[in-house]
């Protein structure tokens, strides 16, 4: 009786035969994912979801949001932190002054939904 050789440097070494396909698919899949992800970053065309804050215009520029609430508690948040160059300082701060942090939440095939609540 002959037993299977297996070699620990290939790709699915901890997996018998019938998993090791899989696990070597898996791989090239997420290769060819990356792959794309960076072509798109190096034409400029790769989008990201934007932090709450920014929106992009025009599908081209990210701009503040034009909502004058959320505007305020952007420039209030970045002032704190100029001021106190600590990201803990500046949490107490909010929570201190109850300085309201915005959520967005997307939901898929709706427009974005804000949500306020404490930093």
């Amino acid at each position: 009786m002959v037993s299977t050789i297996r070699q620990p440097l290939m790709i699915g070494c901890r997996l018998r035969m019938k998993g090791t396909m899989s696990e070597a698919e898996l791989h090239i899949l997420r290769a060819r994912l990356r792959g794309g992800i960076l072509n798109q970053a190096q034409r400029a065309a790769l989008k990201l979801q934007l932090p709450v804050g920014l929106v992009y215009v025009e599908e081209k520029t990210v701009h503040l949001d034009p909502d004058a609430q959320v505007q305020n508690a952007f420039r209030v948040l970045f002032a704190t932190f100029k001021r106190t160059a600590s990201a803990w300082a500046t949490v107490k701060y909010a929570s201190r002054t109850n300085t309201c942090s915005f959520h967005t939440v997307f939901v898929p095939a709706l427009m974005p939904e804000r949500s306020i609540g404490p930093l």
